[in-house]
């Protein structure tokens, strides 16, 4: 974030960012799934890559979320998030918050045309759900925690009452 002040303090460059933010519960069990749960496996799989696409469907159904730390990791992860929102905001460097889920789960593009416009680069007016799909990788994750997580019930009891109980789906 350094480099952002003094890019544009140097020669008047100035760089917009993109803030693509995902459900917390989501970003710990991808990290789980791809670190931690059946060994390291790709964050991303090519279209028609099938062997890849079922290699994520295997690892990202019915494991065990390990909870002992997972209410501290979550607010971890907040924390930082909130600080780099902070910092940015502090520098005045524009800044766009978008939706993972809606970038690459949405049912349209909408969250594409917003970023495109902030940029002011790629397609002018409104993207479609065919150019996103051409543009993007193999959906590799399944959208419900009940299937992801065989520890479902334990996950609940630890985010009930919890800022981070509405992220469960």
């Amino acid at each position: 974030l350094e480099l952002l002040g003094r890019l544009k303090e140097e020669n008047g460059t100035q760089i917009k960012v993109i803030r693509s933010k995902r459900n917390l519960l989501d970003v710990v069990i991808s990290r789980y799934k791809h670190k931690g749960n059946k060994g390291n496996i790709h964050a991303h799989c090519r279209k028609g890559d099938e062997k890849c696409v079922q290699q994520h469907m295997k690892a990202s159904s019915g494991f065990v979320l390990p909870t002992r730390r997972l209410l501290s990791q979550m607010k971890e992860l907040n924390d930082m998030e909130m600080r780099i929102d902070r910092l940015l905001s502090k520098m005045k460097v524009p800044t766009i918050h978008v939706s993972f889920e809606k970038l690459f789960m949405g049912t349209n593009a909408s969250e594409w045309t917003r970023t495109f416009a902030f940029l002011g680069v790629g397609p002018s007016g409104d993207v479609s759900m065919a150019d996103v799909e051409e543009a993007s990788h193999a959906a590799t994750s399944i959208p419900y925690h009940n299937v992801t997580l065989s520890n479902y019930d334990e996950v609940v009891d630890v985010l009930l009452g919890t800022e981070f109980e509405p992220l469960l789906h």
